[in-house]
C-alpha cells in the first residue's frame, strides 16, 4: 500500500497520510515530482512509457511521480529516477526549476545534471520501455506530434526573461516594463493557479500576492482577464483560470 503525505497549498504539512487511489480530502494536496535530466550537451533524457501502464501507454516523457510518506521532494525524485530509469543521480546536482499547484497536487520540477551512460537495465520497475537522449527540438517536435504527455508541455515554456525579477522563492519582485516580459509574468502568475478551481476575489487576490510582492492584484486581475488566462462570473464574484493553458510561446504570439 502506497501512503503519502498531504500538504495545504502553503506547503505546510497537515499530518494526514493519504492511500494512493483513494480520494484525496478538499482543500488538501499530496507532493509530485518532474524530474528533467540533463547531460553537458545540453541534451535531456526521455523515456517511453510501457505498453501496459493503464495511463499514456507509450507516449514519451520525463521520470516523475508522486513522493511517498517521509520523503523529501528531493528524495522522492532521486528515488524515481532509479526505480524508472535506473540511474543513481547525485543530490547536489539537482534543484527545483519550477514549482505548481495543482488540483490535488503540488508539482515539483526537478533538473539533474548527469554524464554518465543510461542504466535502463537497472530500473527496479517496468514502467519504462526505452530511453534516450534528446534536444530540446525533438522534444518540442514529439510535443506537436502528441507523442510526448501533454502534461509536461510547461517545459516548452522559457521564463528565462522574468528571472530578473524572481527572488529565491520565485515570487516576482516588479512587472517588468517591456510588454513582452510583462505578457511573460501574467502567464507565470496565472500557472500558479490550482486548475478548476473558483476563486473569489479576495481569494485570488491573495493567491496573487503570495507570487507577485508588488502589491497590485486589481491590476493583474484585469490584465489577466483580457487576455484570456482568467475566466470569472459576470458579477465578478468568482474567478478561475482558462482551463488549459496554450504553450507559452502561442500566448505571446497572440499579443505580439
Amino acid at each position: 500500500m502506497e501512503l503519502w503525505d498531504l500538504y495545504t497549498e502553503y506547503r505546510e504539512n497537515t499530518g494526514k497520510e493519504q492511500v494512493r487511489r483513494d480520494a484525496i480530502p478538499e482543500g488538501c494536496y499530496h507532493l509530485v515530482v518532474h524530474v528533467w535530466i540533463r547531460n553537458s550537451k545540453g541534451e535531456y533524457l526521455i523515456s517511453l512509457r510501457s505498453a501496459d501502464r493503464p495511463i499514456f501507454p507509450l507516449m514519451w516523457e520525463c521520470v516523475g511521480g508522486s513522493v511517498l510518506k517521509g520523503e523529501s521532494s528531493r528524495d522522492g525524485a532521486i528515488r524515481e529516477v532509479k526505480e524508472e530509469v535506473g540511474i543513481d543521480l547525485l543530490p547536489d546536482n539537482g534543484s527545483v526549476i519550477f514549482s505548481d499547484l495543482r488540483r490535488d497536487s503540488i508539482l515539483d520540477v526537478w533538473q539533474f545534471d548527469y554524464d554518465g551512460e543510461l542504466q535502463l537495465a537497472n530500473a527496479t520497475t517496468n514502467e519504462v520501455k526505452e530511453c534516450r537522449w534528446m534536444t530540446m527540438e525533438e522534444i518540442r517536435t514529439l510535443y506537436k506530434e502528441k507523442k510526448l504527455v501533454h502534461t509536461l508541455g510547461y517545459f516548452l515554456n522559457d521564463f528565462s526573461e522574468l528571472k530578473p525579477f524572481l527572488n529565491d522563492a520565485m515570487q516576482l519582485t516588479a512587472l517588468p516594463a517591456k510588454y513582452k516580459k510583462k505578457l511573460k509574468a501574467y502567464y507565470y502568475l496565472a500557472a500558479k493557479l490550482t486548475a478548476a478551481k473558483k476563486y473569489t476575489e479576495a481569494e485570488l487576490n491573495d493567491s496573487l500576492n503570495r507570487h507577485a510582492l508588488f502589491d497590485d492584484p486589481a491590476t493583474l486581475r484585469r490584465e489577466m482577464y483580457n487576455r484570456h488566462l482568467l475566466e470569472r462570473t459576470k458579477d465578478g464574484e468568482y474567478y478561475w483560470r482558462t482551463k488549459e493553458l496554450p504553450l507559452l510561446d502561442d500566448f505571446i504570439a497572440q499579443y505580439v
